[in-house]
C-alpha cells in the first residue's frame, strides 16, 4: 500500500506542475492578445471558474459545521462540471460570430 501511496503522491505533484505551466502558457498567451475583445470575455469566464472551484472549496470547508451549506457543495459541483464543459467546447469550436453582410468593411 505503501507503493502506490509513493506513485500517487508523485502523481499529484506531477500534475500540479503540468497545471501550472498551462496556467502560465495561458496567461501570457492571453496577455499577447488583451486588445482583443474577446480575449476579455475569455478572462473573465475564466475568472467566473476560479470563482466557482473558490465557492466549492468554501462550501466544503463550511459545510462540516452547517449541514445546509454541505448540501449545496454537489450543487456547486454540477455548476463547475456544465461550466468548464461549456468553456472548453467554445474554445475548441471557436465562438459564434455574426457574418458581415458582403461589401462591409
Amino acid at each position: 500500500m505503501q507503493t502506490v501511496y509513493r506513485y500517487w503522491a508523485l502523481l499529484v505533484f506531477l500534475a500540479v506542475v503540468v497545471q501550472v505551466a498551462f496556467a502560465g502558457f495561458g496567461a501570457f498567451g492571453v496577455a499577447n492578445d488583451v486588445a482583443d475583445g474577446k480575449s476579455k470575455q475569455r478572462v473573465l469566464r475564466t475568472l467566473g471558474l476560479l470563482g466557482l472551484v473558490i465557492v466549492q472549496v468554501l462550501l466544503a470547508w463550511f459545510g462540516e459545521e452547517i449541514p445546509v451549506i454541505g448540501a449545496l457543495h454537489p450543487v456547486n459541483a454540477f455548476l463547475i462540471f456544465g461550466f468548464s464543459g461549456w468553456l472548453a467546447m467554445t474554445a475548441w469550436r471557436g465562438e459564434p460570430t455574426l457574418a458581415r453582410p458582403p461589401g462591409a468593411v
